[in-house]
């Protein structure tokens, strides 16, 4: 999937927020309460595949792409912040894991997703990957796998949803 700021603006935009919480899917692993997909969307191996992915992406960003990723990355939190506001779903699964509306958009995947288009290389898709669940309604709560101290391994595609 090719992206850039202004496709993923769109999907903000398009989306439909959590409107599919609890639903199960046949794609991917499913948390089995709204109570284990909170656990999931705390736990160290969810936020350590996310700082290995930030990570990644914004050391291949090319020098001259910096700007464009500073510009996006504000415009994609305030669409966030603005579409996410108006969702009920939303401020019923903020209040449920106990954080702001700041540090839940920081863990969506749309601000990363643009970060891994400008560093050009497609292998880079953790964030990119999660899109489309979004846009089904869905939450992606968690992340299955091995990360490696002793190499680098860009975190696959093993999502949790609820």
């Amino acid at each position: 999937m090719v992206l850039n700021c202004q496709a993923v603006l769109e999907t903000i935009e398009n989306t439909h927020w959590f409107v599919n919480l609890g639903q199960p899917n046949s794609l991917y692993a499913n948390a089995t309460s709204l109570k284990q997909a909170v656990r999931f969307w705390k736990s160290k191996e969810f936020e350590e595949a996310h700082s290995v992915a930030w990570e990644a992406f914004r050391n291949n960003i090319p020098r001259q792409s910096k700007q464009e990723w500073v510009r996006c990355f504000s415009e994609c939190k305030d669409s966030l912040a603005r579409n996410i506001s108006k969702s009920s779903e939303a401020q019923k699964l903020l209040s449920r894991c106990q954080q702001d509306i700041d540090d839940f958009i920081l863990l969506l995947p749309h601000v990363g997703a643009v970060g891994e288009s400008l560093s050009e290389k497609a292998e880079l898709n953790f964030f990119t990957n999660q899109l489309k669940i979004y846009e089904a309604g869905h939450w992606v709560c968690g992340w299955q796998g091995d990360l490696h101290e002793d190499k680098f391994v860009y975190p696959k595609s093993n999502f949790i949803i609820f």
